[in-house]
């Protein structure tokens, strides 16, 4: 199957690939990305960190709402409930769905699960739609 410009586009985000965030499957209004395990994940009480489990869900979200046609976004604001600290998570799966998308604005949802489907956080966040990709001059 043909990668799409948006998987190319999400592959060649350094902090994804610094991460190893895999983009594992894009529809229109929904994302759906992996993420395995690495030890330097956990923090002191040996659960994963909470940063990083707000990262993979604002990439899922992120990319749910580009999947509607916004060539790009960024975050206004979120909201997250921390349901489970992932201690000995080995997969990390982000479920990014749009809620609700207009002309300006575009609300997601996402959950993170582990490897075996628990719940870890759940994620509700607004993006600004932008006009078009923003790069440095």
């Amino acid at each position: 199957m043909p990668m799409t410009e948006l998987e190319r586009s999400e592959k060649m985000v350094g902090f994804n690939q610094f991460l190893g965030l895999e983009i594992v499957k894009i529809e229109n209004g929904h994302s759906e990305v992996k993420l395995d395990v690495r030890p330097e994940f956990f923090n002191h009480m040996k659960s994963l960190h909470g940063g990083l489990l707000f990262t993979i869900a604002d990439v899922a979200g992120g990319v749910a709402v580009r999947s509607t046609g916004e060539k790009a976004c960024t975050t206004m604001s979120s909201n997250i409930v921390y349901m489970s600290p992932g201690i000995g998570t080995k997969t990390l799966y982000a479920y990014g769905d749009v809620l609700k998308h207009g002309r300006k604005t575009t609300v997601s949802e996402v959950v993170v699960t582990d490897e075996n489907g628990k719940k870890l956080i759940k994620l509700t966040a607004t993006y600004f739609n932008l006009d078009e990709n923003l790069q440095t001059k």
